[in-house]
């Protein structure tokens, strides 16, 4: 690219939403939003808990979420709430903490 970038109106719409409009399942989601990974996960709420088994995968960016209004501990309560927990595939131990790719694997139910 080069030259002076044009600002673009795009529209956002929440997973939920697009996907009871066309009537989709989707077996996963694959989610890389540089930094707003809670405003994502959180459009699909309902979409996972409908559906439990649906495999999520995320690109975690924890220096970006200030920018997207997130937090450590909203990130961490969102998961909760979601009954999901963040397995990092690159080997970190605590995927909150920095740039990592993770899987949100299923809580087991009690």
């Amino acid at each position: 690219m080069t030259g002076p970038a044009a600002p673009l109106t795009v529209e956002v719409v929440a997973l939920d939403d697009w996907a009871e409009a066309h009537h989709i399942t989707p077996d996963w989601l694959i989610v890389d939003v540089e930094g707003f990974e809670e405003a994502v996960l959180a459009g699909a709420a309902g979409l996972i808990a409908r559906h439990p088994g649906i495999g999520i995968v995320v690109e975690l960016h924890p220096n970006a979420w200030s920018d997207a209004g997130t937090t450590r501990a909203s990130m961490g309560a969102l998961l909760a709430r979601l009954g999901r927990r963040a397995v990092s595939l690159d080997g970190l131990s605590d995927p909150l903490s920095g740039y990592n790719q993770a899987v949100l694997e299923a809580l087991p139910l009690i």
